[in-house]
């Protein structure tokens, strides 16, 4: 199902899409547990406050029934301590901790923009799992593998979900609440040398 408001996201977020994804400096001959766990790091420190400001705004409960259940933070943590790197799971943390987006994220609307960017990483995170396990072996992926083989089921119902509680409302903050994940993810992932 592609209605309306999944167009105009897809066309109004491509640029920044397709700059993180050719910048993403991950899967480099520099690839390791390691390396792997900054990633990680860097994702729970946009993930985890995120989450944190869409579950404080009034009215979400409504619009998106499942938020509590789609959370990714406790994935990422779980993948961070199984991996053995309790300093970078405490440094993220701490640096996730400082960061308070709620103001950012004012309304449903700007809420399912930003659920737009963290719902659609799922699809790409399958890509990059399978590519993480072919290089490192077996390593923790439950963050990329949070919806196992209903992925595709969950993304949709999300899809349903946003179209519905957008249908009256204005386009621009939908693609707002976009705009502020992307630039968020990539101010951190560059941050951390994650993105050339």
């Amino acid at each position: 199902m592609v209605g309306p408001r999944l167009g105009l996201l897809r066309a109004a977020t491509a640029a920044a899409h397709q700059s993180v994804e050719a910048r993403l400096n991950l899967l480099g001959p520099e690839l390791d547990r390691r390396r792997y766990a900054e990633y990680l790091g860097a994702l729970l420190c946009v993930v985890e406050p995120l989450e944190r400001a869409l579950l404080q705004v009034e009215g979400i409960e409504r619009a998106w029934p499942d938020l509590r259940e789609r959370q990714k933070a406790p994935q990422l943590h779980r993948d961070l301590a199984e991996l053995g790197q309790a300093a970078e799971l405490g440094q993220a943390a701490e640096r996730a901790g400082e960061r308070d987006p709620s103001g950012a994220v004012r309304d449903v609307t700007t809420a399912l923009g930003i659920g737009y960017v963290l719902e659609g990483s799922t699809l790409g995170g399958e890509v990059l799992r399978r590519e993480i396990v072919r290089r490192l072996g077996p390593v923790p992926t439950s963050y990329f593998n949070c919806y196992g083989g209903e992925l595709r089921a969950r993304w949709l119902a999300f899809l349903t979900q946003l179209e519905a509680a957008c249908l009256d409302e204005p386009e621009t903050q939908l693609v707002d609440g976009a705009h502020f994940a992307f630039t968020a993810v990539e101010r951190t992932l560059t941050a951390r040398g994650l993105l050339r």
